[in-house]
């Protein structure tokens, strides 16, 4: 498939309004096309940046809790931080090496040995990461440079990851490697405009009102990709909103004790529970219910932090009310199709639908047990995640009350 547009003809025409709005989003992205590299490796120095993905520390010790409710991580006896730092520098390095690290890259995609620790900048959530995965990370953020998430103005509810093209084509080393002999003959440039197009196109197939804009910057910068004669600069490994555990002295082995957060908490069902941390200016308030229906009240004996952070461990949330005894948001994670997010605000006999710019709109993530974000339903061992909107965050000694229910029983 070679047309000049991946998206149909009226699918572009109802989209071109919306490029002027992600103009100022893409633009960053649209120009980042990759300078030539200043030196060049050869085949000796990739296999050895390689090897150098194995670290020779011992795995961090990580919470058995999940989902950050315990200690972030210990560091064992005798962890080498010169060496770890040595881990993370070959990773960087191998990344600026472009297409002709791939293959030795695709040949340890099943190398179980432990390289890094990693957690998303959002849940705090550590996980250990293989040298097999670390090179899948390498090579997918070379050939899908523009980024795991949709664009959307707001980050509206509706957003969520876009079609992975290594995912479906590079999932494992054995398709990896039959993938590189039709490939290897191709410059990174070619790779990714393919690798682009195929993307828009499976974004096409499930295109909606709220796709639309997502749609039209990928393909604005498909025709910019295809104008230049440069690759796009490979996807820095932050821009994921992941992070590694890099600790730079003793005092990261000591686990810092968090300001008390202490409110009191009752639920309706004595198999429900509230689990509370407390980060800083942050609170993270779990929920686990073993009937997916329940009640919870949370008061507070001071002011409550600047953020406070929800996570129900439930199969499902095909209903959720926050409430502060005035306002009440509701939210509700469809169990069939592609999981969109409704979100609604009640204030008395009023209800209204909440938008990107509303003071009560907050974004609602669907999670596995590692904190990667998935659509499939029900969840076996994950959470939803969310914000509380400081809006709806009640007053000194004031309850916030909250009431869920995983699926709808006929």
């Amino acid at each position: 498939m070679a047309p000049q547009s991946m998206l149909s003809c009226g699918l572009l025409r109802r989209a071109v309004f919306l490029l002027e709005s992600v103009a100022a989003i893409g633009a960053a992205t649209l120009s980042c096309f990759a300078a030539e590299n200043t030196r060049k490796l050869d085949v000796a120095e990739i296999q050895k940046l390689a090897d150098a993905l194995a670290s020779p520390n011992p795995k961090p010790i990580l919470p058995k809790e999940k989902f950050g409710l315990g200690p972030r991580y210990q560091l064992p006896a005798g962890y080498d931080r010169k060496a770890q730092d040595r881990v993370h520098a070959a990773r960087e390095e191998l990344l600026a090496a472009g297409l002709a690290a791939f293959p030795y890259l695709i040949e340890r995609f099943d190398d179980h040995a432990y390289c890094l620790t990693s957690a998303s900048e959002a849940t705090d959530i550590w996980h250990h990461v293989s040298v097999g995965g670390v090179c899948q990370e390498i090579v997918e953020h070379q050939i899908e440079a523009w980024g795991p998430w949709r664009n959307g103005r707001g980050i509206p509810p509706e957003r969520g990851l876009r079609p992975s093209y290594c995912e479906k084509h590079l999932p494992d080393k054995t398709n990896a490697q039959k993938w590189w002999q039709t490939h290897k003959d191709k410059s990174l440039r070619e790779i990714q405009i393919k690798a682009l197009e195929w993307v828009i196109v499976e974004e096409t197939k499930r295109a909606k009102e709220g796709d639309l804009e997502d749609a039209a910057a990928l393909e604005h910068q498909l025709q910019e990709l295809r104008k230049s004669k440069k690759p796009l600069s490979p996807l820095p490994f932050s821009a994921g909103g992941m992070k590694v555990l890099r600790p730079k002295d003793r005092d990261d082995d000591r686990q810092k004790t968090p300001p008390p957060f202490d409110p009191k908490i009752v639920t309706k069902k004595g198999d429900d529970a509230v689990a509370v941390k407390r980060e800083g200016e942050k609170v993270i308030l779990a929920v686990t219910s073993r009937s997916g229906i329940g009640k919870a009240t949370i008061t507070p004996a001071a002011k409550w932090p600047k953020m406070a952070v929800l996570r129900l461990h439930l199969r499902g949330l095909e209903s959720l009310r926050i409430s502060d005894g005035q306002t009440t948001l509701e939210a509700s994670v469809s169990s069939h199709g592609d999981g969109a997010v409704r979100l609604n605000l009640r204030d008395g006999n009023n209800e209204k639908p909440v938008d990107a710019k509303s003071p009560y709109w907050t974004e609602v993530r669907i999670l596995d047990a590692q904190g990667k974000p998935v659509k499939k339903l029900p969840l076996q061992d994950g959470c939803f995640e969310l914000q509380i909107p400081s809006a709806l965050l009640p007053g000194e000694g004031k309850t916030l009350e909250l009431f869920w229910i995983d699926f709808y029983r006929g």
